[in-house]
Parts: C-alpha cells; structure tokens; sequence
C-alpha cells in the first residue's frame, strides 16, 4: 500500500484541559481506508505548552526525534497485521477497512 505524497504536518490543540493522563487513538485514513492506527498516552500538566512527542520505548512507533511521523514501513505493518471482518463483508476482499472480509476463519 503506497501512501503517496506527504500532506501538510498537523497540529494538535486544545485549550483548557485539565491535568491528567489522557488515551488518545489516532487514526490514519487514504480513501477512506484505514492505513495506520495508534493508541497515544497523553499526560497533560498545568500551564504547560508543547510541540514534542515523547517515546515510550516501543518498537514500532511513529516518533522519532520528538516529532510525530507516519512512515511507509508502519503503514506496511499495520496493513499485514491488522485484517477487517463484517457480517457484510467478502471472503475475496483484501480484508482493509473498506472491504472488510466475511470471515475470519478464512485468513
């Protein structure tokens, strides 16, 4: 799956949150499918402002150097591990989000 050309960089904000841990997923989408997904700690403390990402140590995370960046080899893994299935789905399908398969049973 090729992600084509880097869109712009995003910027997260939000104002006003108290502190705390927060669980944020961030997902991923091309054409409507999607191409990558993470779950992200967040820890939020008084009157702090921010623009960097700090690793938890993990193998396979999308930061690198303090800066949040989906690369063609995560997206690669999430595609080769993670497989969707719907009641409605297709046993020819090719198991993304948007052409889910019928059954598991059938990877």
């Amino acid at each position: 799956m090729e992600c084509g050309s880097h869109p712009p960089p995003t910027l997260i904000h939000a104002d006003s949150i108290a502190s705390g841990t927060y669980s944020a997923t961030i997902k991923f989408t091309l054409n409507g499918a999607l191409v990558y997904s993470t779950m992200q700690t967040i820890n939020v403390f008084d009157n702090m402002t921010t623009d960097r990402w700090v690793d938890s140590g993990s193998q396979s995370t999308p930061i690198t150097d303090g800066t949040f960046a989906l690369t063609q080899t995560l997206v690669d893994n999430f595609y080769g591990t993670n497989f969707f299935v719907s009641a409605s789905g297709n046993d020819g399908n090719s198991a993304l989000s948007t052409s889910p398969l019928d059954l598991l049973a059938q990877l």
